[in-house]
């Protein structure tokens, strides 16, 4: 037992030791090596292996736009708001770790830190709450750390991370004002000299000076020593100079991506090189579509197949060769290593490019397609889908004019060619079923262009397989449910909708495609006259859309002149002369003048013949924009001048149409006819509205108003005993109404009760009425406080309760005594 004694007072004097040396409160030799190591290979360590794998993640997640400026250091996956915290794991356990050596490992004696560690874990805090995207508490922590910096390489890099963080929070003046300085002073090996300028050049991307970033961006590419980043500072640099006009030292700043080889990521050097073809292009006139053919060869670019036929799409797209780079758009999307930046892209150039061709049917279904892949809620979405909404009235008005063009023909033609025409219809939809199906049966033979298909033993398996015995069926039999006796068609019954338990199933027999069912569903000659209406309409408006929001002279005079080959009705006449006459005025001026001539000759009393003959109609565009004439007729209709809202609404309906005032002029004046004539014929108007500009947001209101005014009012709403004593004048007695009014406002005098006003009522008749009564007998008692000569004699004068006086005014009930 005698030898246990050493052991104890050995393990006493060693616990006292440890408790000694664990004091954050001692500043001697011993405890600051202690929560030196103990903070570096056990705190910080665990934190810094938590946040490595953290950005391990992002770095392999990211999903860089390569096809736009790319930024310096991406935080954000595809489809993340940068505004809420990552997705990525890792940066909550190294904060959690960073926090821990703060607290328990801190030595801060009179304002020193004697834990150089701490400087590392206030780093490794601020960086994990940058990349966890909180950068109010990061920058909180990059801040302490430059308060109490233990060195100068934890300075630097806590003022860049600071301005990093500044950006991040939208402070790019700030961050400039306080990196720049620095960045001139680094020696230019310095290790931080890169990422000094890169976030310099990343602030100055922030503001739209490209000219001064790329200055920054170039020091950073030329002097980082991480080879990895200094590919990516090599890209941003080559795409400022692309937008600055200085394509020669773009394509050096690509080439110098290609000169460090495996240095840095595969995906700068591929996207280099496409855009080195590119600029060589441009620049010496060569073609590229080998050499871009020829990197689809490589085995390290197989990875990268959908950006290389994404290239050579654009390539004969520039080429004007649509069918091919429709080809290798479509290449480009079915690859299985696409991207979402690619897919995005690849759906906005063939956008833009069907727009710039006129085909605006196709450029409605590109952005169908590109609009759920942006982010919601996102500016880019919301600028996406105000295109999709403008192509909403072409692309309604063209589907108008095929469908009732082809109507018109088929009803046009006799029995016999009826029955020969939807002959050939059913002939020729029969042969693309059967040459849909052998061209999916010989893709599961042979090899495609783009790729193989693999056959499978069990024809289950074998989706193009499946995809042939439907359509076969659908083209022998049609649409059939799956129930008994199947092939009986007169047996058939094809539930329309789901019903409960006590509800009858509503359904309907299914009718097999033959000639005789088609020529049934024709519509009979008592619909004609309506169908050519909405066809000579569908051309007149779709003229329009082309001349004043598309800019497509050339589709406008095309539809305007065969609305007028078909012998319209003079409303739809009169302005499809007028518009071409506008079109022609000042390129083709005879053509102009016929078009002038035959308007005034066969159309006189039209507004398009009047704005042209008549003095009192013309309006100076030049001097008052469309919004400001606009606002002239909004203000008009708010003060109730309706007299006025009609002359200048007259014009403006014929200068601003197919214009986006066009809609809201129609609100206003459809607000007008109802405030005149009643609600009958307002909601005719608002109705009328919704039907020639359904897309627009005045539509929208007017069929909310409808709702509105169609809903029955509830029995059992709150109403008020407040009177009004309404005094009617005709149009011809302006001035004595005026006269009348001067003389109860003085009799009103400065009463909060009572108020005077003069209100609308038909085109004949305006009211003066006195608001504001509890009841009739003080109706009388004001009256008989007026002196009789302050009285006019008014037959027609009128007490009502607040509420019969709303429904007077819409339904025009009240009448003038004879």
């Amino acid at each position: 037992m005698l030898f246990l004694r050493p052991l104890r007072s050995y393990l006493l004097i060693s616990t006292a030791f440890l408790l000694y040396a664990c004091s954050t409160q001692k500043n001697r030799f011993v405890n600051r090596q202690y929560h030196r190591l103990t903070t570096a290979y056990n705190v910080l360590f665990n934190g810094e292996e938590a946040f490595s794998i953290g950005k391990a993640i992002l770095d392999a997640s990211v999903e860089d736009n390569f096809f736009e400026l790319l930024e310096v250091e991406p935080i954000a996956l595809s489809g993340e708001n940068i505004n809420n915290q990552t997705l990525v794991p890792g940066f909550d356990r190294a904060e959690e770790k960073a926090v821990k050596a703060i607290q328990k490992h801190s030595m801060r004696f009179k304002g020193i830190q004697r834990n150089d560690q701490i400087d590392k874990a206030y780093i490794l805090l601020g960086k994990s709450r940058y990349y966890d995207r909180r950068f109010f508490p990061a920058l909180e922590a990059f801040n302490f750390l430059l308060e109490s910096y233990g060195s100068q390489k934890a300075y630097l890099e806590g003022i860049i991370w600071r301005e990093k963080t500044n950006i991040r929070l939208l402070n790019n003046e700030i961050a400039i004002g306080n990196l720049r300085p620095l960045a001139r002073q680094l020696l230019q090996d310095n290790p931080f000299y890169g990422a000094a300028n890169a976030t310099v050049a990343q602030a100055f991307i922030n503001l739209k000076e490209l000219d001064s970033a790329q200055y920054y961006i170039a020091e950073a590419a030329a002097f980082e020593q991480d080879k990895e980043k200094q590919g990516r500072y090599h890209f941003i640099n080559g795409q400022l100079l692309e937008r600055l006009g200085d394509t020669q030292n773009a394509l050096a700043a690509y080439q110098a991506i290609l000169e460090l080889k495996k240095k840095t990521a595969h995906k700068y050097r591929l996207h280099a090189k496409i855009k080195e073809q590119f600029l060589r292009s441009e620049m010496e006139a060569i073609e590229v579509e080998e050499n871009l053919l020829g990197l689809l060869r490589k085995y390290d670019n197989r990875a990268y197949e959908h950006v290389i036929y994404r290239a050579i799409g654009t390539y004969y797209l520039r080429e004007n060769k649509d069918s091919l780079a429709q080809r290798y758009f479509t290449a480009s999307q079915k690859a299985a290593t696409l991207d979402e930046p690619t897919r995005k892209a690849n759906y906005r150039d063939l956008a833009d490019y069907y727009f710039k061709k006129g085909a605006y049917t196709q450029t409605g279904s590109y952005l169908d397609s590109l609009i759920p892949l942006l982010p919601q809620k996102s500016l880019p979405q919301k600028q996406t889908e105000r295109e999709r909404n403008n192509l909403e009235g072409i692309l309604k008005y063209e589907n108008q004019i095929k469908e009732t063009d082809s109507l018109l023909y088929v009803i046009g033609l006799s029995k016999e060619e009826q029955t020969s025409f939807f002959n050939d219809y059913l002939e020729k939809k029969k042969q693309k079923i059967e040459a849909l199906v052998a061209k999916n049966l010989a893709q599961n033979q042979k090899t495609s262009l783009f790729g193989s298909t693999q056959e499978s033993d069990f024809y289950f398996y074998q989706p193009n397989l499946v995809a042939q015995g439907t359509q076969q069926f659908q083209a022998s039999w049609g649409p059939r449910p799956n129930v008994d006796n199947w092939r009986l068609a007169e047996e058939l019954i094809v539930p329309e909708q789901v019903v409960t338990q006590n509800e009858a199933a509503p359904s309907k027999a299914i009718q097999v495609e033959d000639v005789e069912s088609l020529i049934e569903q024709l519509p009979d000659l008592t619909t004609l006259d309506s169908l050519k209406q909405l066809n000579h309409q569908s051309y007149l408006q779709a003229g329009l859309l082309y001349k004043e929001q598309f800019d497509n002279p050339q589709l406008a005079r095309e539809r305007l002149n065969k609305v007028l080959e078909k012998n319209p009705a003079p409303q739809i006449a009169a302005p499809a002369y007028y518009h071409l006459f506008r079109l022609e005025e000042k390129k083709m001026p005879d053509q102009a003048a016929q078009y002038k001539n035959t308007l005034v000759e066969r159309y006189p009393e039209s507004p398009f013949s009047q704005l042209l003959t008549n003095p009192n109609y013309q309006l100076d565009s030049s001097t008052s924009s469309p919004e400001k004439q606009y606002q002239n007729l909004l203000t008009a209709y708010q003060k109730k001048e309706y007299d006025k809202v009609k002359i200048l609404a007259q014009t403006l309906k014929i200068v601003l149409s197919a214009s986006e005032y066009a809609p809201k002029i129609a609100l206003i004046m459809a607000h007008v006819a109802g405030q005149q004539k009643g609600k009958a014929v307002w909601i005719e108007k608002l109705k009328a509205l919704q039907k020639e500009y359904p897309q627009s947001p005045s539509a929208v209101f007017a069929g909310e108003t409808v709702e509105q005014l169609e809903k029955k009012s509830s029995s059992s709403s709150k109403t008020y005993a407040i009177y009004k004593w309404v005094l009617p004048y005709s149009r011809e007695q302006t001035k004595e109404m005026t006269a009348q009014k001067e003389t109860l406002l003085k009799q009103v005098g400065s009463s909060k009760e009572l108020t005077i006003s003069i209100d609308p009522y038909t085109e004949d008749y305006q009211f003066v009425v006195v608001h504001g009564f509890r009841s009739p007998t003080e109706v009388q008692q004001f009256r008989n406080q007026l002196e009789a000569a302050e009285i006019q004699e008014n037959s027609n004068n009128f007490v009502v309760l607040s509420r019969e006086y709303q429904e007077i005014q819409l339904y025009k009930s009240w009448q003038p005594s004879q």
